[in-house]
């Protein structure tokens, strides 16, 4: 006999909702398919199939064409529609804001940047972000009635809701609603990522990291950090601060840095004008004082990588950040570091996109929350891709 906790059945409906996921995530956007190849991927009946194609037809996520070639009558292939439309990325940082604009594909179209003041107060920060993201779209020829969804990178620690709760490089970004605060000012759905962290996601799903189950981002700029994927997904730790070397030094007997967590000390004679452009312009022009500087910094973090290393155990270093056109200097030095310090040397990858590789991961990940965010549709079966259905879903889209 069952007591009243017994688990209810799954309904006819649920299996309908269930099997509408099942079979678009089994169609790649710009691919063709049969019945037959649907049921294979599916293990799902050609009824089903046949039935769950209609569905997602009249919501917008698959087209019919009939078939070229063969004799007798056409057979029908199904194609998984990539709606018009575009997504924004935005990277937050300290002394830069950087805005991109990618189409529901993930391609991106185009971005741009500007340069800020890490004492910029917090309204005016929100607010260049916003204006770079507009005038982007004018100068594409869009409009933001164009527009999505976006999704923000930026330094710190991030919430679930995106809300930045402490923050080391800019001084009045801790407690910002990031997601209510630019969903105000861009009138769309709005998420919000700690940047590494995001850099680290998007390398696994696209780039140097891709097929890996377990991977270390290290991340080469004003201030290091790590990401990592472990098991094939993204760890992030207890408190969503796992790789945030912001308040840390190089190690714990360490006394050669005057502050904690300032990893180019004094580089910018406290002017608030960001150090690194002329650090790297002068080291690739061959200055001997910045190759100096950033050599001997390259050669105190290597050991510091290893020590991740063994712990983390990863099949691959993946490095990326602004200091990567150095790379090469970087390299021989952690290779002969992992070979000493490791019993399994794991291979060394550049990560993609250089200076723009956040912002375009960002804008890249926009896409892809959005049509995850529509197809859960919030347990109720996939919802219509169709703009504002992602807005009523998402509280009046400001956040998601």
């Amino acid at each position: 006999m069952h007591g009243s906790g017994s688990v209810r059945g799954v309904s006819p409906s649920d299996l309908r909702r269930i099997n509408e996921r099942v079979v678009l995530e089994a169609m790649a956007p710009g691919e063709r398919y049969r019945v037959t190849e649907l049921m294979r991927s599916t293990g799902l009946t050609r009824v089903t199939v046949t039935d769950v194609l209609r569905q997602l037809q009249d919501k917008g996520w698959v087209a019919a064409q009939a078939s070229s070639g063969g004799r007798g009558r056409p057979a029908q292939v199904f194609s998984r529609v990539v709606a018009e439309g575009l997504v924004g990325g935005l990277d937050l940082g300290a002394y830069e804001v950087a805005a991109s604009v990618a189409d529901l594909s993930g391609t991106v179209l185009a971005r741009d940047r500007a340069t800020v003041h890490p004492d910029l107060p917090r309204a005016q920060r929100l607010s260049c972000a916003a204006e770079l993201l507009d005038e982007l779209l004018a100068r594409t020829g869009n409009s933001t009635s164009q527009l999505w969804s976006v999704l923000a990178a930026t330094t710190g620690t991030v919430t679930e809701t995106g809300t930045v709760s402490r923050s080391v490089a800019i001084p009045d970004w801790a407690g910002t609603d990031l997601a209510r605060e630019l969903g105000d000012r861009l009138d769309v759905p709005v998420e919000v990522r700690n940047d590494i962290q995001l850099l680290g996601r998007a390398e696994h799903l696209w780039g140097a990291a891709a097929g890996y189950q377990h991977a270390l981002l290290v991340w080469l700029g004003r201030r290091p950090a790590v990401s990592l994927i472990l098991r094939g997904r993204p760890y992030t730790g207890a408190h969503g601060t796992a790789g945030d070397l912001s308040r840390v030094g190089l190690g714990p007997s360490d006394t050669s840095w005057r502050g904690r967590g300032r990893w180019l000390p004094d580089l910018d004679r406290g002017t608030g004008e960001d150090p690194l452009p002329p650090l790297l312009h002068a080291a690739r022009a061959g200055d001997e004082a910045a190759l100096d500087v950033l050599g001997r910094w390259l050669q105190d973090l290597a050991p510091f990588i290893s020590l991740f290393a063994a712990v983390v155990d990863p099949e691959v270093i993946v490095l990326g950040g602004p200091l990567v056109p150095l790379a090469k200097s970087l390299v021989p030095v952690l290779e002969d570091d992992l070979a000493a310090h490791l019993q399994q040397r794991p291979p060394i990858r550049i990560a993609s996109g250089g200076s723009d590789a956040v912002v375009d991961a960002a804008a890249r990940f926009a896409g892809e929350r959005l049509h995850s965010r529509l197809m859960d549709n919030g347990g109720n079966g996939v919802a219509r891709l169709d703009r504002s259905a992602l807005h009523e879903l998402t509280a009046g889209g400001h956040r998601t």
